[in-house]
């Protein structure tokens, strides 16, 4: 909280930014000191987990639905639960970081504009 309020971001906002960024990218540029593995058509990448101490990678980002687990410690979650976990920022730095790294705000705008013009031809 910046100045005592809260931001708060709309569901479509989040599942937007949640879509955006490319999970493994996001952890490759985090955990640069760690080799990654990908299975077989690259869907899912293998390291080991940035979050407890291990010599096997356990840690599995999946591409396609942009989450991340680990099977050692159970750490799991998406873009925004990786950065807070990652940077241990709060829910709305983590967002805030996200958006400034990603350049979401003129992302966002230029998709709502897009739905804005499909709804009004119907």
């Amino acid at each position: 909280m910046r100045n005592g309020r809260r931001k708060r971001y709309s569901r479509d906002f989040l599942d937007f930014l949640n879509s955006s960024v490319d999970m493994a990218h996001l952890v490759k540029s985090c955990i640069k000191d760690r080799p990654w593995f990908h299975t077989s058509e690259c869907r899912h990448w293998k390291c080991r987990c940035p979050f407890h101490h291990e010599s096997t990678p356990s840690f599995t980002v999946y591409r396609d639905t942009e989450q991340y687990h680990c099977y050692g410690c159970g750490a799991h979650g998406d873009v925004i639960t990786f950065v807070m976990e990652y940077k241990r920022m709060d829910f709305v730095s983590a967002v805030e970081f996200l958006i400034k790294e990603y350049t979401l705000w003129m992302k966002w705008a230029k998709h709502r504009r897009k739905i804005r013009k499909v709804v009004e031809k119907k």
